[in-house]
């Protein structure tokens, strides 16, 4: 505060106030400073000059009087601007030019006046003192407004009856506007003026603690004036929140700011939000974009208060509420809607007294991605979007690739992945709407070829979800030309027996997927190559029993195809195993055994291929003891 400084002035304030009166010490009062004064007899006077440096608001206060006084103001002409008794605290805002200005207040009392002086005017030499980091003031002017941030809730007080707190916000773009006030103590006239414009709007109350204006505003910068009508036993408190159309930073756990179609919450299909009412007047604004006509479910439950589901459309034509009464309850409802954008409400049914919570969740017909099988050595995600959006592919919370979808598909290359994985793909609009995401897994692209039979070979693969069926394909070289084979005609089905093929000739083998859109067959990559050669089947059936004083009989099953059968003999199980003897038929006799000695035997059969024996896997060995 600048140093006051005293003038006598007896002599001028005859001339200009009148005879009669005996006036004090003329002091220059400080900016946006409350000024305690008492006048000690009836016609005793005080006197203050202030200074505004350039064109604007001025606004003065008398309060806390005691007795009564008189309070004039005149210009540097002598001109009076205001004039007045006031037989309580009063408040009045002045359009001023740049100059200088006094203000005198004279008892009316006998035996005195008490009073408190506030004056707050624009001025860079005499400038308002650092702002109270709680109360914000001084904000009573537009020159002093406190700049709120958006989505931000600020609480505070008034000084004083007639007390005014200015504050400002600056519209980004044409838009709406919300502002939200709560334990409003006192009734308060509310008014919200453009900075460069002819905007105007008020509003009046006569005790609501609670209550919200939305406004439709342009782009520029705004003042909200909120003046205390009324004082009481202690000061007035309110709390206030803003939310307008500008740069804003979302809390992710609970959703702020989103009061407004600008801030609102963009809805992924089938995803469930949690979110938190802070006040009375509070209310949350969601978002969605039906891809296409449809219908739409809305539900909104796990509520710790009732609360009310409000979905409106762009042009207002369409306006449904459905309440859920009261904590734990449910509002639910579907309606058969057309493509477009459309906006939820969910607004408190009575008294926040605490934070309400809610969960809130949105079917609805969206640009969800298709994903193309990919197998675990694939490196291209593909799938069809609509055209233009943007398409990203992501495993858990890391980002593989992102393309544009152009002629309704897209190609991401991505790094190989493990079978398994799984990676989720979702688009994202021009208007910054968020598809829900298609997830599909990694197909393990390894597949088993194993002999089924002397003749036959069986291939095996695994599933891909989604297909029509596969194709199996063959050659007689890894990196030859390989043939189709067969054709399974189910998605469920993957085995495939390849019949007529020769007994240890080595193929390989791979294997695709399809799926028929439109009678169209759409393939998936191949699979991993395996091979493997056609051998007869192990003997089965093994059967020793005693021949002789010194020989036993070994049998089995005969073997398809096979040429002739190979038996081995050992004297330990996993011991070393000789053979013993090869023959067509079924049935072997060993002689020259040895009482109480124990023989262990497997069998193997062959077939004879352009002179070169192919022999099955061994039969399960089978032991024999040799008693008298």
């Amino acid at each position: 505060m600048k140093k006051g400084y005293i003038i006598v002035w007896a002599a001028l304030f005859m001339l200009i106030f009148g005879g009669g009166e005996q006036a004090k010490a003329w002091m220059t009062i400080p900016n946006g400073v409350p000024v305690e004064n008492t006048l000690y007899s009836e016609g005793d006077v005080s006197m203050y000059e202030f200074t505004t440096t350039e064109q604007g608001e001025v606004y003065v206060v008398l309060s806390e009087v005691k007795g009564t006084v008189r309070i004039i103001i005149r210009d540097e002409n002598q001109n009076m601007l205001y004039d007045d008794w006031p037989n309580e605290p009063s408040g009045v805002l002045l359009h001023l030019e740049a100059g200088t200005y006094t203000v005198r207040i004279s008892s009316g009392s006998v035996s005195g006046s008490i009073y408190q002086l506030k004056v707050t005017y624009p001025s860079n030499d005499n400038p308002p003192p650092v702002r109270d980091s709680v109360s914000f003031e001084p904000n009573d002017i537009n020159y002093v407004a406190y700049p709120l941030k958006n989505g931000k809730v600020y609480s505070s007080t008034f000084e004083t009856a007639q007390d005014r707190d200015t504050y400002m916000f600056t519209m980004e773009k044409d838009g709406e506007a919300y502002l939200s006030f709560d334990g409003v103590s006192a009734p308060v006239m509310i008014n919200i003026k453009q900075k460069k414009g002819p905007y105007g709007f008020q509003h009046q109350t006569e005790g609501d603690p609670n209550f919200g204006i939305d406004l439709d505003l342009k782009a520029g910068t705004y003042y909200i004036d909120i003046l205390n009508k009324e004082w009481k036993d202690e000061p007035g408190k309110y709390s206030l929140k803003a939310t307008f159309n500008a740069l804003f930073t979302r809390d992710a756990k609970t959703l702020e700011p989103n009061e407004t179609k600008a801030t609102a919450v963009k809805m992924t299909s089938n995803q469930t939000y949690t979110g938190k009412i802070d006040h009375t007047s509070d209310r949350e604004v969601f978002q969605f974009t039906s891809n296409k006509d449809g219908y739409v479910t809305i539900t909104l439950d796990q509520l710790s208060q009732a609360a009310e589901v409000r979905l409106i459309n762009q042009v207002g034509s369409i306006n449904y509420p459905k309440i859920a009464w009261g904590a734990g309850k449910t509002a639910s409802f579907t309606l058969n809607l057309e493509k477009g954008t459309y906006h939820v409400y969910v607004t408190p049914m009575d008294e926040v007294t605490k934070p309400a919570t809610y969960r809130l969740k949105a079917g609805f017909p969206d640009k969800t991605p298709s994903a193309d099988p990919i197998y675990d050595t694939g490196t291209v995600l593909t799938g069809k979007a609509v055209s233009s959006v943007k398409v990203y592919a992501y495993r858990g919370t890391v980002k593989l690739g992102e393309t544009v979808a152009k002629d309704g598909k897209y190609s991401i290359k991505i790094p190989a992945q493990k079978a398994g994985t799984s990676i989720g793909v979702y688009t994202v609009d021009a208007a910054g709407n968020v598809s829900a995401r298609k997830t599909i897994k990694v197909v393990n692209s390894a597949t088993s070829s194993v002999s089924y039979d002397y003749n036959r070979i069986k291939v095996s693969w695994h599933g891909v979800p989604g297909s029509s069926g596969y194709e199996v394909y063959r050659s007689t070289k890894s990196t030859g030309t390989y043939a189709k084979i067969g054709t399974i005609t189910s998605g469920s089905t993957v085995s495939f027996i390849n019949s007529s093929v020769v007994t240890g000739k080595l193929y390989y083998y791979k294997v695709r997927a399809y799926r028929v859109i439109n009678g169209v067959k759409v393939y998936s990559p191949y699979t991993k190559i395996s091979s493997t050669k056609a051998v007869p089947k192990a003997p089965v059936g093994l059967k020793s029993k005693k021949a002789s004083s010194t020989s036993m009989s070994l049998t089995w099953t005969k073997v398809s195809g096979a040429t002739g059968y190979a038996v081995y003999r050992s004297t330990s199980k996993s011991g070393t195993y000789s053979h013993i003897g090869s023959l067509s038929g079924n049935s072997f006799t060993n002689k020259s055994l040895s009482y109480g000695k124990t023989y262990y035997y497997k069998v193997r059969a062959y077939r004879t291929v352009n002179g070169v024996r192919v022999y099955s896997p061994y039969s399960a060995v089978i032991a024999y003891t040799h008693k008298r």
